[in-house]
């Protein structure tokens, strides 16, 4: 090859293929589950569910009287 009035040695170059591996690798699951004595799986059974019906309830009366407690009054 030459280059600005110099001349160079040059080699061929080849381009190696890619070594594929023999057997391809096995994916192992990573997706945690749990025992079947953690608590999120069958834990919420042993703990009294919230509700708040009663509190609604006591409310929903406290605004009857206070928005129509005069109309009451009246009849």
């Amino acid at each position: 090859m030459e280059y600005k009035g110099a001349v160079y040695e040059t080699e061929l170059f080849i381009k190696p293929n890619k070594v594929a591996d023999s057997a391809p690798k096995e994916r192992k699951s990573t997706a945690y589950t749990p025992p079947d004595t953690h608590y999120y799986k069958y834990g919420q059974s042993l703990f009294k569910q919230v509700t708040f019906e009663g509190c609604d309830q006591d409310i929903l009366e406290m605004l009857c009287e206070i928005s129509l407690g005069k109309y009451k009054k009246m009849a």
